[in-house]
């Protein structure tokens, strides 16, 4: 019965596919730490009402929100059976995209890279 128990639950083994969603996913959501660390060193009124300290968090609450976030992401993509991870990763992708052009577009938010 345990063992029923472990194969009803262990996840589907990730494809090349799956790691590219999840980096998309990762790399958006660190481009939106920047952007809300950069507005926050400017000024601007964090949105989001789950970060803690909004509207205004210092850099420790925003890179442990994300933290959060972006594990949180990746075990529940790593949990869920085929095609609802991709739907996972594509909705989060969908989200984070809205996001990062929100920020960029009306509040004019950008990173900067030193190099």
């Amino acid at each position: 019965m345990l063992a029923a128990l472990a194969v009803a639950v262990w996840p589907e083994p990730w494809n090349a596919r799956d790691y590219a969603l999840e980096g998309a996913f990762v790399g958006l959501s660190l481009v939106d730490l920047g952007q809300a660390a950069y507005g926050q060193a400017h000024g601007a009124i964090e949105q989001n009402p789950c970060v803690p300290g909004a509207p205004h968090p210092s850099n420790g609450q925003l890179v442990g929100y994300f933290a959060v976030y972006i594990i949180g992401h990746a075990g529940i993509a790593w949990l869920l059976p085929r095609p609802w991870r991709e739907i996972w990763q594509g909705l989060g992708i969908g989200l984070e995209v809205a996001t990062v052009l929100d920020n960029a577009r009306y509040q004019s938010f950008h990173v900067r890279v030193p190099w």
